[in-house]
């Protein structure tokens, strides 16, 4: 299996600061699934009609046709891969932690850049001694951040659940949601549009490392900390 940190080598660097950064659908679909096995969701959300159109795919099919999707409309990929169809009932392998911050629900941080809204996240990771993010994503109305790591068997999932859940706590104060720390989470695409808010889906920050989940683990959980 590819090294995911070698996959974001693949991708944009710059030739004079060699930071990595994703810009396409495609290249947020190889960053996250690239090398993986099973099957991951394209999903689009067409709201003149109210319809939810959601397929699975083959983790290489999968990257390949999200090219197609460059500058469209509510457009959403999940988060882990499976076997067949978007569902715990049937998953594969967990290979990031996720947080999903709607900040534009507080009050306080309604209309505050999200790139003010990134440094009070890292602030106060840092504040917690929890690992940065790899990959921190505008969607819109809110802002995403992703730790990868290393894929990890459906075994896992109780701890990795752990982890999500301790990331929340630290960052509801944020507007984290508490509904979207499954692993069956589908995220809206970098080069897509949030088609109410009209603003496209990007990337804030180049692409960070990306661990082996023990090692991210033991940052977050309390327990591994008292160990």
């Amino acid at each position: 299996m590819e090294n995911p940190q070698q996959l974001a080598l693949d991708l944009y660097p710059d030739p004079e600061t060699g930071e990595v950064w994703v810009r396409t659908p495609r290249e947020h679909g190889r960053l996250v699934h690239g090398g993986g096995m099973g099957t991951v969701a394209i999903a689009q959300k067409l709201s003149a009609r109210g319809l939810w159109r959601e397929r699975s795919h083959p983790v290489e099919v999968a990257i390949e046709l999200l090219k197609h999707y460059a500058s469209q409309e509510d457009v959403y990929l999940s988060t882990q891969r499976f076997r067949g169809r978007r569902r715990i009932a049937h998953l594969l392998s967990l290979g990031s932690l996720h947080m999903d911050l709607d900040y534009y629900r507080i009050s306080a941080l309604a209309g505050v850049h999200p790139f003010a809204v990134l440094e009070m996240a890292l602030s106060a990771l840092e504040k917690a001694s929890m690992p940065e993010p790899t990959l921190a994503v505008g969607s819109g109305r809110g802002l995403y951040l992703i730790w990868l790591h290393r894929p990890i068997p459906r075994a896992a999932l109780p701890r990795w659940t752990a982890c999500q859940k301790q990331l929340w706590e630290i960052l509801k104060h944020l507007g984290a949601d508490r509904a979207a720390i499954d692993a069956a989470r589908v995220l809206r695409v970098v080069g897509t549009l949030h088609g109410e808010a009209g603003v496209v889906v990007e990337a804030l920050a180049p692409v960070g490392e990306v661990r082996s989940f023990e090692d991210l683990a033991k940052e977050i959980l309390p327990l591994d900390k008292a160990e």
